[in-house]
C-alpha cells in the first residue's frame, strides 16, 4: 500500500500537480461556480421585478389608450349612433359574461364590458370588448386586459351624469368612466377616465 502511495504520489508530482493542490483547484473552481451562479439569479431575480412592475403597470396604461382610441374614432367619424349603458331599452344584446353590477358600455360598434375569464368566478376579471359584425350580429368578445374589476359610466352633455342612458353624438360632449384596478396593480382602487368631445374640461383625477 505504500508503495502504491509511493508511485501515485510520484506520478501526480511528475505532472507538475501534487493531490492536494489538485483538490485546493477544485475547491477554489466550485467557489467561483457557486459565485456565479449567485450572480446570475440575481439578475434573473432583478429582470423577474422589472417584467412584473411593466405588467402591473400595463393595465390603466392599456385601458386608457383603448378606450380613448375608440371614442377618439366615434367623434371623428361623425356617426350618428348612440354611446350608450345597457339598459333594458337598449338596441343591442347585453353580453352574458358580463358580470352584474358593472355597466356595459357601448361606443363606436363596440361594447366594453367586465368579465370573468372563461366565465369562471374564480378566474381573473378584466375589460372586454365585443366587436359588432358587419352584417348582424357580434364577433366573441376578446379580452384587452386583466386586472380591471369595475366599470361605470357617466354621459355628459352639459354636465355628466349617471341618470343618462344614452346620448348621440350631436348631444354628447365627453364620457367619464370610472374604474377599479384590481388591490395588486400599480395603481389600485377606484380612478377616473375622462374623454372630452366638445365645451368639456378634461380632468382624469377623481372626484372627491
Amino acid at each position: 500500500m505504500r508503495l502504491h502511495n509511493l508511485v501515485r504520489y510520484f506520478i501526480v508530482r511528475q505532472s507538475g500537480v501534487t493531490l492536494p493542490e489538485l483538490l485546493v483547484s477544485l475547491v477554489a473552481g466550485s467557489l467561483m461556480s457557486l459565485a456565479f451562479l449567485q450572480v446570475y439569479l440575481d439578475i434573473s431575480q432583478h429582470q423577474l421585478s422589472l417584467r412584473q412592475s411593466r405588467q402591473l403597470m400595463h393595465t390603466d396604461h392599456v385601458l386608457r389608450r383603448v378606450l380613448q382610441a375608440e371614442f377618439d374614432d366615434y367623434i371623428a367619424s361623425g356617426s350618428a349612433r348612440m354611446v350608450s349603458r345597457w339598459h333594458h331599452k337598449a338596441d343591442f344584446d347585453r353580453p352574458t359574461a358580463a358580470i352584474s353590477g358593472s355597466d356595459v358600455i357601448r361606443i363606436n360598434g363596440s361594447t366594453f364590458y367586465i368579465a370573468h375569464r372563461g366565465r369562471r368566478a374564480d378566474q381573473p376579471a378584466g375589460l372586454y370588448r365585443r366587436r359588432d359584425r358587419p352584417a348582424s350580429g357580434y364577433y366573441p368578445g376578446e379580452e384587452i386586459v386583466e386586472g380591471v374589476t369595475s366599470l361605470q359610466l357617466e354621459l355628459c352633455d352639459t354636465r355628466c351624469d349617471e341618470a343618462l342612458d344614452e346620448l348621440s353624438s350631436n348631444q354628447l360632449t365627453g364620457l367619464r368612466i370610472h374604474y377599479e384596478l384590481r388591490p395588486d396593480q400599480r395603481l389600485p382602487g377606484q380612478q377616473v377616465l375622462t374623454l372630452a368631445a366638445k365645451g368639456l374640461v378634461r380632468d382624469d383625477v377623481q372626484r372627491e
